[in-house]
């Protein structure tokens, strides 16, 4: 792995085959500083991973924001190829992908961003992959106390339809 600096971070796919672990695909290694792999998520038959990078530094200013990527499995191909657009934080100083949860399907997923705010009380967005972009679904919710840290994990049904998330306080 090309990963010299441990704060970029990496995710690695491994399959059971005749009992033993292989690695499926290739390696994910974040960029400069940004913790890739905090979090991911996998759809229910395994084709679909999401990774969050959420120290990622959106522009040259530093300002961390978080953003993150999904992958699907692509056999003839013996890789995994790149599903939809980025999602990337909106807020400077942010973690978003800090936490994230793929429906069983792996078209639908919730992010968390547990630093998101003026006063970092945290948010949580879902997203549906539509023709080939990843749409934000409905509103971001928004922990209600400051410092709360809302979007610390997230959890969606198996249809994709049910959310939880949790706020650490």
């Amino acid at each position: 792995d090309d990963n010299d600096d441990p704060r970029n971070g990496a995710a690695y796919v491994y399959a059971l085959q005749n009992g033993e672990w292989k690695q499926k695909g290739q390696v994910f290694v974040g960029s400069n500083d940004s913790r890739m792999g905090y979090a991911v998520a996998m759809s229910g038959d395994g084709n679909t991973i999401c990774i969050g990078e959420r120290d990622y530094k959106l522009d040259v200013s530093g300002n961390r924001r978080g953003q993150v990527y999904c992958h699907y499995w692509q056999e003839d191909q013996n890789a995994w190829l790149v599903k939809g657009d980025r999602m990337r934080g909106t807020y400077n100083g942010g973690t978003f992908g800090y936490s994230m949860s793929l429906n069983h399907r792996g078209n639908r997923v919730a992010v968390g961003n547990r630093q998101a705010g003026a006063k970092e009380e945290g948010s949580v967005t879902v997203f549906q992959i539509h023709k080939g972009k990843w749409d934000m679904m409905g509103n971001e919710m928004v922990s209600g106390t400051g410092k709360d840290q809302g979007g610390f994990q997230v959890a969606l049904n198996r249809e994709g339809d049910v959310l939880c998330w949790t706020a650490r306080g």
